[in-house]
Protein backbone atom coordinates (compact mmCIF):
# COMPACT_ATOMS: atom_id res chain seq x y z
CA UNK A 1 0.00 0.00 0.00
CA UNK A 2 1.55 3.20 -0.83
CA UNK A 3 1.58 6.42 1.34
CA UNK A 4 -0.73 7.80 -0.82
CA UNK A 5 -3.55 5.11 -0.34
CA UNK A 6 -2.96 5.35 3.07
CA UNK A 7 -3.93 9.09 3.27
CA UNK A 8 -6.99 8.41 1.31
CA UNK A 9 -7.42 5.64 2.98
CA UNK A 10 -8.37 7.96 5.86
CA UNK A 11 -9.83 10.47 3.99
CA UNK A 12 -12.38 8.17 3.17
CA UNK A 13 -13.21 8.12 6.96
CA UNK A 14 -15.39 10.93 6.48
CA UNK A 15 -17.56 9.25 3.95
CA UNK A 16 -21.47 11.31 4.32
CA UNK A 17 -24.12 9.30 3.54
CA UNK A 18 -26.20 12.28 3.31
CA UNK A 19 -23.32 13.96 1.00
CA UNK A 20 -25.18 15.56 -2.37
CA UNK A 21 -22.90 16.58 -5.50
CA UNK A 22 -21.97 20.15 -6.20
CA UNK A 23 -24.68 20.27 -9.46
CA UNK A 24 -24.50 22.64 -12.05
CA UNK A 25 -27.84 25.12 -12.37
CA UNK A 26 -27.09 28.08 -14.89
CA UNK A 27 -29.17 31.08 -14.67
CA UNK A 28 -31.82 32.00 -17.03
CA UNK A 29 -30.47 32.74 -19.99
CA UNK A 30 -27.87 30.32 -20.41
CA UNK A 31 -30.73 27.22 -20.04
CA UNK A 32 -31.26 26.21 -23.50
CA UNK A 33 -27.26 26.42 -23.91
CA UNK A 34 -26.71 24.00 -21.05
CA UNK A 35 -29.25 21.14 -22.65
CA UNK A 36 -26.71 18.59 -21.96
CA UNK A 37 -27.97 18.53 -17.81
CA UNK A 38 -31.01 16.48 -18.78
CA UNK A 39 -29.68 14.61 -21.30
CA UNK A 40 -26.49 12.80 -19.84
CA UNK A 41 -25.48 9.49 -20.75
CA UNK A 42 -26.30 6.80 -18.12
CA UNK A 43 -22.72 5.47 -18.42
CA UNK A 44 -19.25 7.82 -18.01
CA UNK A 45 -16.19 6.52 -18.29
CA UNK A 46 -12.76 8.30 -16.67
CA UNK A 47 -8.80 6.92 -16.41
CA UNK A 48 -7.06 7.90 -13.33
CA UNK A 49 -3.50 6.87 -11.79
CA UNK A 50 -2.02 8.30 -8.85
CA UNK A 51 -0.37 10.94 -10.78
CA UNK A 52 -3.50 12.05 -12.11
CA UNK A 53 -4.29 15.63 -10.84
CA UNK A 54 -7.96 14.96 -9.17
CA UNK A 55 -7.55 12.47 -6.39
CA UNK A 56 -9.71 9.50 -7.52
CA UNK A 57 -10.47 6.07 -6.05
CA UNK A 58 -13.80 4.01 -5.94
CA UNK A 59 -15.11 6.10 -3.07
CA UNK A 60 -14.60 9.94 -3.61
CA UNK A 61 -13.55 11.67 -6.93
CA UNK A 62 -12.02 15.06 -6.30
CA UNK A 63 -10.60 17.98 -7.81
CA UNK A 64 -7.65 20.06 -7.19
CA UNK A 65 -10.04 22.52 -5.56
CA UNK A 66 -13.54 23.37 -4.71
CA UNK A 67 -15.35 27.22 -4.68
CA UNK A 68 -15.31 28.72 -1.53
CA UNK A 69 -17.69 27.05 0.33
CA UNK A 70 -18.96 24.36 -2.37
CA UNK A 71 -20.32 27.15 -4.48
CA UNK A 72 -21.52 26.30 -8.23
CA UNK A 73 -20.13 27.98 -10.31
CA UNK A 74 -22.87 29.48 -11.95
CA UNK A 75 -23.63 30.80 -8.80
CA UNK A 76 -23.84 34.86 -8.73
CA UNK A 77 -22.26 34.86 -12.14
CA UNK A 78 -23.02 38.40 -12.52
CA UNK A 79 -20.95 39.59 -9.65
CA UNK A 80 -17.98 41.36 -10.82
CA UNK A 81 -15.60 39.47 -12.78
CA UNK A 82 -16.45 36.04 -11.71
CA UNK A 83 -17.72 35.17 -16.03
CA UNK A 84 -14.02 35.66 -16.40
CA UNK A 85 -12.30 33.88 -13.74
CA UNK A 86 -14.64 30.84 -14.42
CA UNK A 87 -13.94 31.41 -18.25
CA UNK A 88 -10.49 30.97 -17.18
CA UNK A 89 -10.57 28.08 -15.18
CA UNK A 90 -12.68 26.19 -17.67
CA UNK A 91 -9.64 26.86 -19.94
CA UNK A 92 -7.23 26.01 -18.22
CA UNK A 93 -8.90 22.49 -16.98
CA UNK A 94 -9.60 21.67 -20.47
CA UNK A 95 -6.61 22.65 -21.94
CA UNK A 96 -4.32 20.45 -19.61
CA UNK A 97 -2.93 23.47 -17.45
CA UNK A 98 -4.05 21.44 -14.11
CA UNK A 99 -4.24 25.11 -11.99
CA UNK A 100 -3.91 24.57 -8.16
CA UNK A 101 -7.64 26.37 -8.16
CA UNK A 102 -9.53 23.61 -11.02
CA UNK A 103 -13.15 22.60 -9.50
CA UNK A 104 -13.30 20.48 -12.06
CA UNK A 105 -13.27 16.84 -12.85
CA UNK A 106 -13.44 15.66 -16.55
CA UNK A 107 -15.52 11.91 -18.12
CA UNK A 108 -15.79 10.71 -21.30
CA UNK A 109 -18.69 9.15 -22.86
CA UNK A 110 -16.52 6.91 -25.15
CA UNK A 111 -15.16 3.70 -23.96
CA UNK A 112 -12.59 3.91 -26.74
CA UNK A 113 -11.46 7.41 -25.36
CA UNK A 114 -10.69 6.49 -22.25
CA UNK A 115 -8.84 2.91 -22.90
CA UNK A 116 -6.64 5.10 -25.13
CA UNK A 117 -6.03 6.94 -22.24
CA UNK A 118 -5.07 4.06 -20.91
CA UNK A 119 -1.78 3.66 -23.25
CA UNK A 120 -0.97 7.84 -22.82
CA UNK A 121 -0.76 7.37 -19.01
CA UNK A 122 1.18 4.63 -19.26
CA UNK A 123 4.03 6.09 -21.21
CA UNK A 124 3.47 9.69 -21.22
CA UNK A 125 6.11 11.58 -19.38
CA UNK A 126 3.20 13.35 -17.52
CA UNK A 127 2.33 10.23 -15.68
CA UNK A 128 4.05 6.62 -16.87
CA UNK A 129 2.32 5.30 -13.95
CA UNK A 130 2.30 1.20 -14.69
CA UNK A 131 -0.63 -0.74 -15.49
CA UNK A 132 -1.39 -1.86 -11.92
CA UNK A 133 -1.26 1.99 -10.56
CA UNK A 134 -4.12 2.84 -13.19
CA UNK A 135 -7.56 2.12 -13.09
CA UNK A 136 -10.28 2.58 -15.24
CA UNK A 137 -13.22 4.18 -13.62
CA UNK A 138 -17.37 3.27 -14.76
CA UNK A 139 -19.87 5.04 -12.93
CA UNK A 140 -24.47 5.34 -13.28
CA UNK A 141 -24.97 8.94 -13.80
CA UNK A 142 -28.70 8.03 -13.30
CA UNK A 143 -27.72 7.19 -10.09
CA UNK A 144 -27.05 10.84 -9.01
CA UNK A 145 -28.97 14.39 -9.50
CA UNK A 146 -29.65 16.10 -12.41
CA UNK A 147 -27.04 18.32 -13.35
CA UNK A 148 -24.06 16.70 -11.46
CA UNK A 149 -22.43 16.47 -15.04
CA UNK A 150 -22.05 18.70 -17.91
CA UNK A 151 -21.16 18.81 -21.27
CA UNK A 152 -17.62 20.96 -21.91
CA UNK A 153 -19.30 21.82 -25.44
CA UNK A 154 -22.10 23.82 -23.04
CA UNK A 155 -19.61 25.44 -20.94
CA UNK A 156 -17.67 26.11 -24.12
CA UNK A 157 -20.34 27.86 -25.46
CA UNK A 158 -21.53 29.99 -22.13
CA UNK A 159 -18.52 31.07 -21.41
CA UNK A 160 -16.76 32.13 -24.85
CA UNK A 161 -17.60 35.35 -24.76
CA UNK A 162 -15.27 35.53 -21.66
CA UNK A 163 -12.77 34.10 -23.47
CA UNK A 164 -9.35 35.13 -21.90
CA UNK A 165 -7.06 34.12 -24.47
CA UNK A 166 -8.79 34.48 -27.23
CA UNK A 167 -4.97 34.27 -29.89
CA UNK A 168 -3.75 31.48 -28.29
CA UNK A 169 -5.17 27.77 -26.71
CA UNK A 170 -8.23 29.92 -25.88
CA UNK A 171 -12.12 28.23 -25.79
CA UNK A 172 -12.85 29.48 -29.18
CA UNK A 173 -10.01 26.62 -30.24
CA UNK A 174 -11.53 24.19 -28.32
CA UNK A 175 -14.64 24.36 -29.49
CA UNK A 176 -13.71 24.58 -32.89
CA UNK A 177 -11.77 21.36 -32.63
CA UNK A 178 -15.12 19.46 -30.86
CA UNK A 179 -17.38 20.92 -33.81
CA UNK A 180 -15.19 19.19 -35.99
CA UNK A 181 -13.37 16.03 -35.45
CA UNK A 182 -12.37 16.11 -31.88
CA UNK A 183 -14.98 15.47 -29.80
CA UNK A 184 -14.64 12.87 -27.39
CA UNK A 185 -17.77 12.96 -25.24
CA UNK A 186 -16.41 14.67 -22.46
CA UNK A 187 -18.26 16.05 -19.20
CA UNK A 188 -17.46 17.93 -16.29
CA UNK A 189 -18.42 17.55 -12.71
CA UNK A 190 -17.60 20.52 -10.18
CA UNK A 191 -16.59 19.88 -6.45
CA UNK A 192 -15.90 16.43 -4.49
CA UNK A 193 -18.48 13.46 -5.73
CA UNK A 194 -18.82 10.46 -3.40
CA UNK A 195 -19.21 7.42 -6.11
CA UNK A 196 -18.88 4.59 -3.88
CA UNK A 197 -22.11 2.04 -4.88
CA UNK A 198 -22.11 4.15 -8.14
CA UNK A 199 -18.96 3.32 -9.55
CA UNK A 200 -17.01 0.06 -11.03
CA UNK A 201 -13.42 0.15 -10.76
CA UNK A 202 -11.48 -2.15 -13.37
CA UNK A 203 -7.29 -2.00 -13.07
CA UNK A 204 -5.61 -1.26 -16.38
CA UNK A 205 -3.38 -4.54 -15.76
CA UNK A 206 -5.98 -6.76 -15.27
CA UNK A 207 -7.75 -4.97 -18.33
CA UNK A 208 -4.75 -5.75 -20.95
CA UNK A 209 -3.84 -8.90 -19.23
CA UNK A 210 -3.76 -12.31 -21.96
CA UNK A 211 -3.55 -8.88 -24.98
CA UNK A 212 -7.59 -9.05 -24.28
CA UNK A 213 -8.24 -5.23 -25.61
CA UNK A 214 -6.44 -6.40 -28.77
CA UNK A 215 -8.16 -10.15 -29.12
CA UNK A 216 -11.11 -7.99 -28.95
CA UNK A 217 -9.70 -5.38 -31.55
CA UNK A 218 -6.62 -6.01 -33.32
CA UNK A 219 -6.15 -2.53 -34.69
CA UNK A 220 -4.96 -1.71 -30.86
CA UNK A 221 -1.36 -1.02 -30.45
CA UNK A 222 0.46 -3.17 -27.50
CA UNK A 223 0.82 -1.51 -24.12
CA UNK A 224 3.79 -3.41 -23.85
CA UNK A 225 5.75 -1.96 -26.12
CA UNK A 226 7.46 1.28 -25.03
CA UNK A 227 6.03 4.58 -27.43
CA UNK A 228 8.46 7.62 -26.79
CA UNK A 229 5.44 10.01 -27.98
CA UNK A 230 2.33 7.84 -26.81
CA UNK A 231 -0.36 9.19 -29.25
CA UNK A 232 -4.13 9.95 -27.74
CA UNK A 233 -6.78 11.76 -29.52
CA UNK A 234 -4.98 11.48 -33.00
CA UNK A 235 -4.72 7.46 -31.90
CA UNK A 236 -8.62 7.64 -31.18
CA UNK A 237 -9.38 9.03 -34.64
CA UNK A 238 -7.05 6.03 -36.02
CA UNK A 239 -9.12 2.96 -33.77
CA UNK A 240 -12.32 5.59 -34.85
CA UNK A 241 -11.76 5.34 -38.75
CA UNK A 242 -11.29 1.46 -38.31
CA UNK A 243 -14.70 0.81 -36.62
CA UNK A 244 -16.01 2.80 -39.49
CA UNK A 245 -14.81 0.29 -41.86
CA UNK A 246 -17.05 -2.41 -42.85
CA UNK A 247 -14.62 -4.74 -43.51
CA UNK A 248 -11.40 -4.70 -41.44
CA UNK A 249 -7.94 -5.26 -42.69
CA UNK A 250 -7.06 -7.58 -39.57
CA UNK A 251 -10.66 -8.18 -37.99
CA UNK A 252 -10.89 -10.33 -34.68
CA UNK A 253 -10.76 -14.25 -34.36
CA UNK A 254 -14.61 -15.04 -33.78
CA UNK A 255 -13.86 -17.53 -31.27
CA UNK A 256 -11.18 -15.88 -29.15
CA UNK A 257 -12.46 -11.85 -29.94
CA UNK A 258 -15.59 -13.84 -27.70
CA UNK A 259 -13.16 -15.17 -24.94
CA UNK A 260 -11.49 -12.29 -24.90
CA UNK A 261 -14.84 -10.19 -24.18
CA UNK A 262 -16.41 -12.87 -21.23
CA UNK A 263 -13.15 -12.31 -19.76
CA UNK A 264 -13.10 -8.80 -20.08
CA UNK A 265 -16.82 -8.59 -18.34
CA UNK A 266 -16.22 -10.73 -15.73
CA UNK A 267 -13.66 -7.94 -14.12
CA UNK A 268 -16.90 -6.61 -13.18
CA UNK A 269 -18.05 -7.71 -9.63
CA UNK A 270 -21.77 -6.18 -9.64
CA UNK A 271 -23.61 -8.66 -12.71
CA UNK A 272 -26.05 -5.87 -13.00
CA UNK A 273 -22.97 -3.87 -15.10
CA UNK A 274 -21.94 -6.94 -16.82
CA UNK A 275 -24.67 -6.84 -20.29
CA UNK A 276 -24.39 -3.16 -20.15
CA UNK A 277 -20.33 -3.35 -20.12
CA UNK A 278 -20.38 -6.15 -22.64
CA UNK A 279 -22.31 -3.85 -25.25
CA UNK A 280 -19.34 -1.12 -24.71
CA UNK A 281 -16.68 -3.27 -25.30
CA UNK A 282 -18.36 -5.58 -28.37
CA UNK A 283 -18.58 -2.25 -30.35
CA UNK A 284 -15.15 -1.96 -30.57
CA UNK A 285 -15.10 -5.11 -32.67
CA UNK A 286 -16.38 -3.24 -35.20
CA UNK A 287 -19.08 -3.71 -38.00
CA UNK A 288 -20.78 -7.40 -37.29
CA UNK A 289 -21.61 -9.13 -39.81
CA UNK A 290 -24.88 -10.32 -41.06
CA UNK A 291 -24.60 -13.99 -41.34
CA UNK A 292 -23.60 -16.60 -38.87
CA UNK A 293 -21.22 -18.53 -41.57
CA UNK A 294 -19.49 -15.26 -42.33
CA UNK A 295 -16.00 -16.40 -41.18
CA UNK A 296 -13.80 -19.78 -40.90
CA UNK A 297 -11.79 -20.48 -38.60
CA UNK A 298 -8.86 -20.13 -41.11
CA UNK A 299 -10.20 -16.84 -42.88
CA UNK A 300 -11.88 -14.82 -40.23
CA UNK A 301 -13.75 -11.62 -42.01
CA UNK A 302 -15.19 -10.65 -38.61
CA UNK A 303 -17.96 -11.33 -35.68
CA UNK A 304 -21.25 -12.37 -36.41
CA UNK A 305 -24.02 -10.42 -35.01
CA UNK A 306 -25.82 -13.87 -34.29
CA UNK A 307 -22.65 -14.89 -32.12
CA UNK A 308 -22.69 -11.95 -30.65
CA UNK A 309 -26.34 -12.12 -29.31
CA UNK A 310 -25.42 -15.68 -27.88
CA UNK A 311 -23.24 -14.49 -26.22
CA UNK A 312 -24.67 -11.22 -25.06
CA UNK A 313 -28.19 -14.08 -23.72
CA UNK A 314 -25.71 -15.27 -20.66
CA UNK A 315 -26.05 -11.63 -19.16
CA UNK A 316 -30.11 -10.83 -19.50
CA UNK A 317 -31.09 -12.51 -16.25
CA UNK A 318 -28.99 -9.87 -14.34
CA UNK A 319 -29.13 -7.45 -15.55
CA UNK A 320 -31.33 -3.78 -14.92
CA UNK A 321 -31.41 -1.54 -18.02
CA UNK A 322 -35.14 -2.43 -18.99
CA UNK A 323 -34.85 -5.21 -21.03
CA UNK A 324 -38.67 -6.00 -20.30
CA UNK A 325 -39.45 -2.31 -20.81
CA UNK A 326 -40.82 -0.77 -23.85
CA UNK A 327 -37.45 1.47 -24.10
CA UNK A 328 -33.89 0.39 -22.44
CA UNK A 329 -33.00 2.72 -19.34
CA UNK A 330 -30.05 3.36 -21.21
CA UNK A 331 -28.88 6.74 -22.58
CA UNK A 332 -26.79 6.82 -25.27
CA UNK A 333 -25.76 10.02 -27.29
CA UNK A 334 -23.98 8.89 -30.31
CA UNK A 335 -22.95 12.08 -32.76
CA UNK A 336 -21.84 10.85 -35.97
CA UNK A 337 -18.41 11.97 -35.45
CA UNK A 338 -18.35 8.60 -32.99
CA UNK A 339 -19.02 5.70 -34.48
CA UNK A 340 -17.94 3.67 -31.00
CA UNK A 341 -21.05 5.18 -29.93
CA UNK A 342 -23.25 4.56 -32.69
CA UNK A 343 -22.17 0.90 -32.45
CA UNK A 344 -22.95 1.11 -29.16
CA UNK A 345 -26.06 2.04 -29.34
CA UNK A 346 -26.98 -0.53 -31.89
CA UNK A 347 -25.67 -3.59 -30.40
CA UNK A 348 -28.97 -1.74 -27.70
CA UNK A 349 -31.09 -2.04 -30.32
CA UNK A 350 -30.06 -5.62 -30.94
CA UNK A 351 -30.13 -6.96 -27.92
CA UNK A 352 -33.31 -4.96 -26.80
CA UNK A 353 -35.03 -6.58 -29.35
CA UNK A 354 -33.14 -9.86 -29.18
CA UNK A 355 -35.04 -10.30 -25.65
CA UNK A 356 -38.43 -8.99 -26.22
CA UNK A 357 -38.60 -11.66 -29.48
CA UNK A 358 -37.08 -14.60 -27.48
CA UNK A 359 -39.67 -13.16 -24.65
CA UNK A 360 -42.75 -12.97 -27.21
CA UNK A 361 -41.77 -16.60 -29.24
CA UNK A 362 -41.83 -18.03 -25.31
CA UNK A 363 -45.20 -16.91 -24.71
CA UNK A 364 -46.18 -18.39 -27.90
CA UNK A 365 -44.87 -21.57 -26.87
CA UNK A 366 -46.90 -21.67 -23.39
CA UNK A 367 -50.13 -20.41 -25.02
CA UNK A 368 -49.84 -23.07 -27.33
CA UNK A 369 -48.89 -26.16 -25.14
CA UNK A 370 -52.07 -24.41 -22.79
CA UNK A 371 -54.62 -24.55 -25.90
CA UNK A 372 -52.80 -28.11 -26.56
CA UNK A 373 -53.83 -28.62 -22.80
CA UNK A 374 -57.37 -27.00 -22.65
CA UNK A 375 -58.48 -29.17 -25.83
CA UNK A 376 -58.34 -32.72 -24.41
CA UNK A 377 -59.70 -31.41 -21.02
CA UNK A 378 -62.61 -29.97 -23.27
CA UNK A 379 -62.74 -33.27 -25.04
CA UNK A 380 -63.25 -35.09 -21.81
CA UNK A 381 -65.71 -32.91 -20.56
CA UNK A 382 -67.65 -33.58 -23.87
CA UNK A 383 -67.85 -37.00 -23.20
CA UNK A 384 -69.12 -36.98 -20.07
CA UNK A 385 -71.59 -33.82 -20.47
CA UNK A 386 -74.21 -34.74 -23.25
CA UNK A 387 -75.96 -31.63 -22.83
CA UNK A 388 -72.80 -29.13 -22.95
CA UNK A 389 -73.43 -27.70 -19.47
CA UNK A 390 -70.21 -27.65 -18.18
CA UNK A 391 -68.77 -27.76 -21.40
CA UNK A 392 -70.44 -23.77 -21.89
CA UNK A 393 -69.53 -22.84 -17.85
CA UNK A 394 -65.44 -23.45 -19.39
CA UNK A 395 -66.10 -22.03 -22.54
CA UNK A 396 -67.26 -18.73 -20.69
CA UNK A 397 -64.28 -18.67 -18.15
CA UNK A 398 -62.05 -19.00 -21.15
CA UNK A 399 -63.37 -16.20 -23.03
CA UNK A 400 -63.38 -14.29 -19.92
CA UNK A 401 -59.78 -14.81 -19.51
CA UNK A 402 -58.97 -13.79 -22.72
CA UNK A 403 -60.75 -10.49 -22.05
CA UNK A 404 -59.23 -9.47 -19.06
CA UNK A 405 -55.69 -9.98 -20.97
CA UNK A 406 -54.63 -13.07 -18.11
CA UNK A 407 -54.68 -16.08 -20.60
CA UNK A 408 -51.12 -16.31 -19.75
CA UNK A 409 -51.06 -15.77 -16.44
CA UNK A 410 -53.66 -18.50 -16.20
CA UNK A 411 -51.57 -21.14 -18.31
CA UNK A 412 -50.36 -23.48 -15.79
CA UNK A 413 -53.17 -22.84 -13.09
CA UNK A 414 -56.39 -23.28 -15.38
CA UNK A 415 -55.90 -26.65 -16.76
CA UNK A 416 -55.76 -27.73 -12.82
CA UNK A 417 -59.03 -26.17 -12.17
CA UNK A 418 -60.74 -27.51 -14.81
CA UNK A 419 -59.29 -30.67 -13.96
CA UNK A 420 -60.74 -30.86 -10.74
Amino acid sequence: MTFETIIESFQDFNINPQFQPLCFNPPADLKATCSSLSETPTYLFRVASAKTSAQTSSTWVRPKSTLPHGEDIFSNLNEGKKRDRIAALLNDHLWWKEPPNDPFVSWTSSLLFALQYIYFRRWSYRDGSPLDEINLYVIDTTEFPRGTFIRDLDLLNAFLENDPNPQGDSLAKLKEFRDAKLYFGEYLSQGALQIEGRCQVINAQSLCEGNRLRRIQPAFADIQLPQQRPLWANEVLRLRRVLATRRQTHPAVPHDCMQALREIVGLFENPAWRLPMAVYFAALMGDLIETATASTPTIPIGVSAAALLEELRSYYESSDIGLDCDQLKTKIIAPAAMPELIQTETIFRRVHKDYTLRKALDTLGKARSFLGRLGGIAATVSAVDPDRTATKEILSEVNTIIKDSRLIVCLDAFPQRLSS
